[in-house]
C-alpha cells in the first residue's frame, strides 16, 4: 500500500474507531451490529485494511453519520492537483 493510501486507511480508522467511543459501543458490539469478527473491526480501525465502500455505508448507518463524515479533515497531497485533474477530463461540449 502507497504511503498516501495508508495515510487514508488510517484517518478513516481512527475517525470510526472515536466515533465508535463517542457512540458508546464497545469493539464486540459494534462488530456484532456490522456482522464482522471483532478482529477485523480492530484491524480496520488501525488502518491495515482497505474499507469497502459498503462496509464504510453500513459503519455510518450504525454510527448514525453521513459515509462523508469519515473523510473530513483528510488532507491530500493531491489536493493542488484536482485542477490539472479537472483539466484533463473531456470538455463537455466536445463530448456531446
Amino acid at each position: 500500500m502507497q504511503k498516501f493510501e495508508r495515510t487514508i486507511e488510517v484517518h478513516i480508522g481512527k475517525c470510526l474507531r472515536q466515533t465508535r467511543i463517542f457512540r458508546g459501543m464497545s469493539q464486540h458490539a459494534f462488530a456484532a451490529a456490522a456482522e464482522i469478527p471483532p478482529a477485523r473491526l480492530e484491524w480496520l480501525e488501525l488502518g491495515n485494511e482497505r474499507i469497502s465502500a459498503a462496509l464504510l455505508a453500513r459503519f455510518a448507518r450504525i454510527l448514525k453519520v453521513p459515509p462523508s463524515f469519515f473523510f473530513r479533515g483528510l488532507t491530500t497531497v493531491a489536493d493542488n492537483d484536482d485542477e490539472e485533474a479537472l483539466a484533463s477530463l473531456p470538455n463537455r461540449s466536445a463530448a456531446e
